[in-house]
């Protein structure tokens, strides 16, 4: 296994339905894994989950566990040579992803790696 991306969900269903599917097109040449943790959400979130993407690992609380929390239930689990953790509103490049592992795979001295980061109107996000 190549890659696993981690994200945590509370309550943005749609954002998330959007983040999910750009993950899986920009994971298509990628041996992957998906982990969606959702927070306790009352907006029809996991149902989405569970009908649209019955391949993603779902790992579903009771309650609201934080991010943090939420990170650690999924990283305990995932089997990737390389984690990626993203936000529920985030919107994979069609290539990115793969771009990314090939930097990863090519710099072995590296410990980490973030991507630029591009608000919806395209504009460079410095945070």
């Amino acid at each position: 296994m190549k890659l696993s991306v981690v994200v945590v969900n509370h309550n943005t269903c749609l954002l998330l339905k959007h983040a999910v599917n750009s993950i899986v097109n920009a994971c298509i040449s990628i041996d992957h894994e998906l982990f969606i943790v959702d927070n306790a959400s009352t907006d029809g979130s996991v149902e989405m989950i569970e009908n649209d993407f019955p391949r993603v690992h779902l790992i579903a609380n009771n309650t609201d566990q934080g991010i943090a929390k939420a990170n650690n239930q999924a990283l305990s689990q995932v089997k990737g040579e390389y984690i990626l953790l993203v936000n529920a509103d985030t919107i994979c490049g069609k290539d990115s992803l793969e771009k990314m592992c090939s930097f990863m795979d090519e710099h072995n001295d590296t410990g980490g790696l973030s991507v630029r980061m591009l608000s919806p109107q395209g504009r460079f996000l410095p945070e």
